[in-house]
């Protein structure tokens, strides 16, 4: 920073300048704000629809273990399989059921991300303009 007399048209010249700077490092400020903001969006939405996925891909397991548990209970009354087997198999259902409930959870918290993202919920708050004072 360049030391100059107050009184002249330099020292006019270098606060304009320096306002001027401020003012397009702002703009550009907001410009990038609004591109960073679609940006978190967009994935917050990407997550929801990873989120759902996986809560389908767990339902899926949940139905195939509670088959499995099924057919062992009928496996065991037949003399085919033993009662660790059927253990085995309540064990894989109550895993899958777990995996469900993790699912859910992440869905869930997936779709508040999301709300939050666009604002959903929240109260806005106005930013009130940069004041630039010349001298």
């Amino acid at each position: 920073e360049a030391a100059y007399d107050s009184s002249g048209t330099d020292y006019d010249k270098y606060l304009f300048m320096t306002a001027e700077a401020a003012w397009m490092s702002a703009n550009r400020a907001g410009d990038d704000a609004a591109e960073l903001m679609e940006i978190d969006v967009r994935s917050k939405y990407m997550a929801v629809i990873a989120a759902q996925s996986a809560l389908e891909a767990a339902q899926l397991g949940v139905a195939k273990a509670t088959e499995a548990q099924k057919i062992a209970n009928l496996s065991l009354d037949q003399g085919l399989i033993t009662d660790v087997d059927v253990q085995l198999a309540q064990t894989g259902a109550y895993q899958a059921q777990l995996t469900l409930l993790k699912a859910q959870l992440n869905d869930h918290l997936a779709v508040l991300d999301y709300e939050q993202s666009m604002g959903l919920g929240t109260t806005s708050v106005a930013i009130p303009a940069p004041v630039v004072v010349v001298r």
